[in-house]
């Protein structure tokens, strides 16, 4: 009952980290339309546009991943006698687990800004150069 409870939690969170994702990064694209279509205007390719901002989300991604693993190592360190006892099978500071949750969460959070990178790559250069 006790890993139901705890898996249906964390994918519950996984859907809450992907919609604030979703609403910031949509919220910084909404903010640069003139410069998305200025940058359309002056020849840059949709791909190139998706790319850039899959390509800024990513590294704030991947820097909150970083951090967020090495505070979970050092935590993990100071609790693991107390956790011990909860965990089946696995050790609390299992590498393999660490890496596949930071991979499933990279991946969902690279999902949640797709869809505002693909509507930035779709901006009408003449549309955004009237925007204000």
């Amino acid at each position: 009952m006790t890993a139901l409870l705890s898996s249906v939690f964390a994918a519950l969170a996984c859907l809450l980290a992907a919609i604030g994702l979703y609403g910031v990064v949509g919220y910084a694209v909404s903010r640069r339309t003139n410069e998305f279509g200025i940058r359309m205007a002056l020849g840059a390719q949709r791909s190139d546009v998706r790319a850039l901002v899959l390509r800024q989300t990513l590294l704030v991604i991947l820097c909150g991943a970083a951090i967020g693993v090495g505070g979970a190592l050092a935590l993990v360190r100071l609790v693991s006698a107390a956790i011990s006892g909860m965990l089946y099978g696995i050790k609390p500071t299992d590498v393999a687990l660490f890496i596949a949750a930071t991979v499933s969460l990279v991946a969902i959070a690279l999902l949640a800004a797709f869809l505002p990178a693909r509507r930035a790559s779709r901006v009408d250069p003449m549309v955004a150069l009237r925007y204000e």
